[in-house]
């Protein structure tokens, strides 16, 4: 279906059910590493080795495409498997050029002006932080939004293939990360259980909506020089149709679907929706902007309480990033209502 541009419409089990197993999961793995800080028994040992590779696969993936399933539910733009796939895959190849800047390029400036990068606690690592990798990393996963502007046809589309794309970034970038935190011995329940749920519901979402941000403002650029241009892919018709492998009936279309009680609570009269950016540029300089603050205060605070306990150390990180979550839940809501107020590819094509 790469070959051929007709494909099937994307199925992606419901997000409750992936929220379901990626928490499961989360639990069992915990329990299963929890021995290890207890005793050294070659058995808790065993049984940690055993569940670590499940625990790896499921923690850096299920919640990706849980806030997958749930934006292409809920922005109800039709949207194929070809596309879908078209949208992660950018966001994957995204993070090539973002670990060479960070990890070469952005060092080396350091190097040659007098910073070191790599010591903790030091400038240089603020610098990594809160300076190369938001503006290299926000930057580079817009221009593959942009690289996608074939099937971006309206501001609402442009939200998707951004957040889609965003998505694609924290599938690789949380595989590195989940994969540490099972290097943590001992304290590999800590590590890994800290890890895996902040990213899952503040890292992962993070990288979706400033990135759909940005995707937003592109696809207000594209639809209005393209209007009236009925070309791109997502505009096809198709004929295609779920139908139930018990029964043979036709499953219900979006439009007939029980909105559940999430979706209803992220409804926001229009009058009170947030007014996205309209320009590329400034849309970008907010996504950088949020994602540098969130770098930025998180290793201010594990600087300022660098010299204290560990318990002080680790509780004070732990309300620290509960604040950022809340904070990122709240503006996810408004962007995500606002964002179903703005004009789809039919709308566009309408002159609406």
């Amino acid at each position: 279906h790469h070959l051929v541009k007709d494909s099937p419409p994307l199925e992606l089990p419901p997000a409750q059910t992936l929220w379901a197993v990626f928490f499961v999961t989360l639990f069992i793995s915990v329990s299963a590493f929890l021995p290890m800080l207890l005793s050294d028994h070659p058995n808790a040992i065993l049984l940690a080795v055993l569940v670590a590779l499940p625990a790896w696969l499921i923690g850096f993936s299920i919640p990706v495409h849980a806030w997958w399933s749930f934006s292409m539910e809920y922005l109800e733009l039709d949207t194929n498997r070809w596309q879908a796939e078209m949208m992660l895959i950018a966001g994957m190849l995204s993070t090539i050029p973002a670990i060479i800047n960070n990890s070469l390029i952005f060092p080396e400036f350091l190097a040659f002006v007098g910073f070191e990068s790599f010591d903790p606690y030091s400038i240089g690592e603020l610098l990594i932080l809160a300076v190369s990798a938001p503006v290299g990393e926000e930057i580079f996963k817009a221009l593959f939004v942009l690289s996608l502007y074939r099937i971006i046809d309206s501001p609402r589309r442009g939200f998707q293939v951004g957040f889609s794309v965003g998505l694609g970034f924290a599938m690789l970038e949380n595989l590195q990360y989940i994969l540490a935190s099972l290097f943590g011995g001992e304290y590999a329940a800590i590590t890994y259980g800290m890890t895996t749920l902040v990213r899952g519901i503040g890292s992962i979402p993070g990288h979706a909506f400033w990135t759909g941000i940005s995707g937003c403002a592109i696809g207000w650029q594209l639809s209005q020089r393209n209007q009236g241009d009925n070309h791109s892919l997502n505009t096809e018709a198709t004929n295609w149709m779920l139908i139930d492998a018990q029964s043979g009936q036709a499953l219900p279309s979006r439009e007939q679907k029980e909105r559940g009680m999430i979706q209803r609570w992220l409804d926001i009269p229009a009058d009170k929706a947030w007014q996205l950016p309209k320009s590329p540029v400034l849309a970008l300089a907010i996504a950088i902007s949020a994602h540098s603050l969130w770098n930025g205060s998180s290793w201010y605070v594990s600087y300022y309480f660098r010299n204290s306990d560990d318990f002080t150390n680790l509780l004070a990180i732990i309300i620290w990033t509960s604040i950022l979550i809340s904070i990122l839940w709240y503006i996810g809501r408004h962007l995500l209502a606002s964002v179903k107020h703005l004009p789809d590819g039919k709308a566009v094509r309408q002159g609406k």
